[in-house]
C-alpha cells in the first residue's frame, strides 16, 4: 500500500469518486445490456415464437375446417350450398398448405423440424381419402363420401394430423413460454448482479472514504499532538530558561518532551509531518545548544568562583606576612631603640 499512501489526497478522493462511477457505469451498462436482450427476447417472442404458435393454431383452424366441410356436404342441399361448403374447403387447404410453408421458415431447431415433417407426413397421409371423400361429395354420392368420411382409414388417418398439428402447437407454445421464462430470469439474474455491483461499488467507496478519512483524522492529530506539546512544553520551557538566563539563573534546565511523527506516505499529510518533525529538529538543536551554554556558563563561573576563591586566599596570606613583616619591624625598632639608649648611657658614664 505505499503507493496508496504516496497518493495526494486529492488522487485518493478522485480514486474512490472514479471507482464509484466505475461501478455505477457498469451498472448502468449492465441494465443497457439486459434491455436490449429483454427488447430481443420480446421481439423474437413477438415476431418468431408467436407468429409461429398464430400459424399453427391457424393450421389448427383450417383442419377442423376441412374436416367441417366436408362433413356440412353431407348436409346440404342446393347448387347455392354446394358451392359454399366447396369454397370453404379449398379456401381452409389453400390456407392450411400456405401455413405448412410458413411454419417451415419460423420454426428452428431439429425437435420443430421433425414435429413438422411429421405433421407433413399426416397430412400427405390423409390427402387420399380427404380428397376422394371431397370429389364424391361434389359428384353427389353423398353415401359414398359419408362412408370414406367415417371411414376407419379416414378417422385414423385425420386423428393423426390433429394430433401432430396439436403436438406441434403445443410444443411451440412451451417454446414461446421457455423464451419468457429464460427472459424473466435473465431480469432476475441481472437484477442480482447489478445490486451484488451496486453493493460492491458502496463498499468500495465507503471503503476509501473510510480509509482516507481516517488517514487524514490520524494525520492531523499526530501534527496537533506535536504542535501543542511543542507550544506547550518544549518552547515554553525554552522561553523559561532563557528569561532566567537572562536573569544569570543557570539552574533551570529544559529538556524536550515532543517525540517526532512516524508518519508514511508522500501525501500532503506525510508533507506535513515532515515539516513538523523539521521544526521539531531545530527546536531540539535551539534546547542542545542553550543546555550547551548554560553548562559551559556554569562551569566558567564555577572557575571564576575557584579563582577568586584563590585570590582571597593569597590576599589573607598576603596581609599575615605583612602582619608578621610589622611585628618584625617593631622588633628591631625596639632592639635600635634599646641598643640607643645602652649607647646612651654608655656615653654618660664616660
Amino acid at each position: 500500500m505505499g503507493w496508496f499512501n504516496d497518493l495526494g489526497i486529492r488522487w485518493k478522493l478522485l480514486g474512490g469518486f472514479g471507482a464509484l462511477l466505475a461501478a455505477l457505469l457498469a451498472v448502468g451498462g449492465l441494465g443497457l445490456h439486459q434491455f436490449l436482450a429483454a427488447e430481443a427476447a420480446t421481439e423474437r417472442v413477438a415476431g418468431v415464437e408467436m407468429a409461429a404458435v398464430e400459424t399453427a393454431l391457424d393450421a389448427q383452424v383450417q383442419l377442423l375446417t376441412m374436416q367441417r366441410e366436408l362433413r356440412q356436404a353431407l348436409l346440404v342441399d342446393g347448387e347455392e350450398a354446394r358451392r359454399a361448403w366447396q369454397a370453404a374447403f379449398k379456401t381452409a387447404e389453400e390456407r392450411l398448405t400456405a401455413d405448412l410453408a410458413r411454419l417451415n421458415e419460423l420454426l428452428a431447431g431439429s425437435a420443430e423440424a421433425g414435429r413438422l415433417d411429421a405433421l407433413r407426413t399426416t397430412y400427405d397421409a390423409w390427402t387420399p381419402t380427404r380428397s376422394k371423400a371431397f370429389e364424391l361429395a361434389v359428384q353427389g354420392d353423398i353415401a359414398g363420401s359419408k362412408q370414406v368420411l367415417f371411414g376407419a382409414e379416414n378417422v385414423r388417418a385425420y386423428n393423426a394430423v390433429n394430433n401432430a398439428i396439436g403436438d406441434l402447437v403445443q410444443a411451440k407454445r412451451a417454446r414461446a413460454a421457455a423464451v419468457v421464462a429464460d427472459t424473466k430470469a435473465a431480469d432476475r439474474r441481472t437484477e442480482v448482479v447489478m445490486a451484488m455491483v451496486m453493493a460492491v461499488a458502496v463498499a468500495v467507496g465507503a471503503g476509501i472514504a473510510l480509509v482516507v478519512s481516517r488517514r487524514i483524522t490520524r494525520g492531523v492529530q499526530l501534527v496537533g499532538t506535536m504542535l501543542s506539546s511543542l507550544a506547550d512544553h518544549c518552547v515554553t520551557s525554552l522561553a523559561r530558561g532563557l528569561e532566567a538566563f537572562a536573569r544569570g539563573d543557570l539552574t533551570v534546565h529544559v529538556e524536550p518532551v515532543a517525540q517526532p511523527i512516524a508518519w508514511r506516505g508522500r501525501d500532503e499529510l506525510g508533507r506535513m509531518a515532515e515539516t513538523a518533525n523539521t521544526l521539531l529538529d531545530r527546536i531540539r538543536a535551539a534546547v542542545a545548544s542553550y543546555e550547551q551554554a548554560r553548562r559551559d556558563l556554569q562551569e566558567l563561573v564555577g572557575q571564576i568562583q575557584r579563582a577568586a576563591g584563590d585570590v582571597a586566599e593569597s590576599s589573607a596570606q598576603l596581609g599575615q606576612a605583612a602582619n608578621q613583616t610589622g611585628t618584625a619591624v617593631q622588633q628591631v625598632s625596639s632592639a635600635v631603640q634599646g641598643i640607643a639608649a645602652g649607647a646612651q648611657d654608655t656615653s654618660t658614664s664616660a
